[in-house]
């Protein structure tokens, strides 16, 4: 294995690592928070939700899954060096670190809608559901960054052009 195929099969480790450690983190900071809301059967102003959480939760594994999917099949296109492969995840990288790292510079403003929301749901710990979002923002803004750092070396750059050293 070269140095090129060695960095692109850590990428794909990383990615899993990543995706888990955010799916958990969303989970454990967030299931008591939403938990009781619909266990109670009262959101806001007196209204009412008639629909268990069982459907939500399912559909929101579902989703994690196709998408933890769909991530491992790039990966592995990736190390098959495939050129829109690098592309896509150039592309993606890119937008997920710079949402990221907005998503950090502005997070201390957005506590000033926090007022608003305890009225509009209350029960909720809205400092928490904030914290979620910064502890996943750093995750992403690291991962995502050395994705494309990585994507962006001379090495793997050299490999994915016409005439490199690798297959398509």
């Amino acid at each position: 294995m070269n140095s090129t195929s060695i960095a692109l099969s850590r990428l794909r480790v990383l990615f899993v690592a990543y995706f888990l450690l955010r799916t958990i983190a969303g989970i454990a900071l967030t299931w008591p928070l939403f938990g009781g809301i619909v266990s109670v059967n009262d959101v806001g102003r007196g209204r009412h939700l008639d629909v268990p959480l069982g459907p939500y939760v399912a559909f929101g594994f579902l989703v994690e899954i196709a998408l933890f999917a769909l991530g491992l099949w790039v990966f592995t296109e990736l190390l098959h060096r495939k050129c829109w492969a690098r592309l896509l995840l150039l592309v993606v990288g890119w937008l997920s670190a710079l949402g990221a790292l907005f998503g950090l510079l502005t997070s201390p403003s957005i506590g000033s809608l926090s007022g608003w929301l305890t009225d509009f749901l209350p029960g909720i710990e809205w400092n928490r559901v904030m914290e979620v979002g910064v502890i996943q923002n750093i995750l992403g803004l690291l991962f995502w960054g050395y994705l494309v750092y990585v994507l962006m070396q001379q090495p793997v750059k050299s490999e994915f052009l016409p005439g490199g050293t690798s297959s398509r």
